[in-house]
């Protein structure tokens, strides 16, 4: 029941929080890769750490509030329809993109532990976040990528880590 600019106002308040998380997680990358560069303590503890963000993203799947953030990003109206009409629309992207973003935390980590320049891990993540937002039964769909993450989360761990 918006006029037209108003969505353009939501939507830049949307990609604006998704831009900065964006920046966020780049900049941290960037810091970590430095440090593993210099530091071979970092450098032989990455696998591990990439193990140890595999099973929790895994974990995070399996939450009543994974679910509730889901459901949110599932609604046709999402924010919108738990959010006062005289609200401001940039106000109303932004959270609708703070919703997506806690909502699809769980993809973004196991998108930055199995290689954000993978071509086949960003199909496979692009592939999980819409069957998460589309198919029937988002749960399945959630703990199963949950199940998949963890399993690649011990996998990832090195040899001498486990014993």
């Amino acid at each position: 029941r918006r006029p037209w600019d108003s969505l353009c106002y939501m939507a830049f308040g949307y990609f604006a929080i998704w831009l900065t998380a964006g920046i966020g997680i780049f900049a941290f990358g960037v810091a970590l890769a430095i440090f593993e560069m210099r530091s071979d303590l970092i450098s032989r503890a990455f696998p591990f750490l990439s193990g140890v963000s595999l099973i929790a993203a895994g974990a995070f799947q399996f939450t009543p509030w994974k679910m509730t953030h889901l459901s949110r990003c599932r609604s046709v109206f999402g924010c919108a329809a738990s959010c006062p009409q005289n609200e401001t629309s940039f106000r109303l992207g932004c959270k609708q993109g703070v919703a997506c973003c806690v909502c699809c935390a769980s993809p973004t980590m196991i998108l930055l532990a199995l290689g954000m320049m993978n071509p086949l891990v960003i199909i496979v993540v692009a592939i999980v976040i819409s069957a998460e937002k589309l198919l029937p039964r988002p749960e399945i769909v959630a703990r199963a990528v949950g199940v998949a993450a963890i399993v690649l989360g011990i996998i990832q761990f090195p040899i001498e880590y486990l014993s």
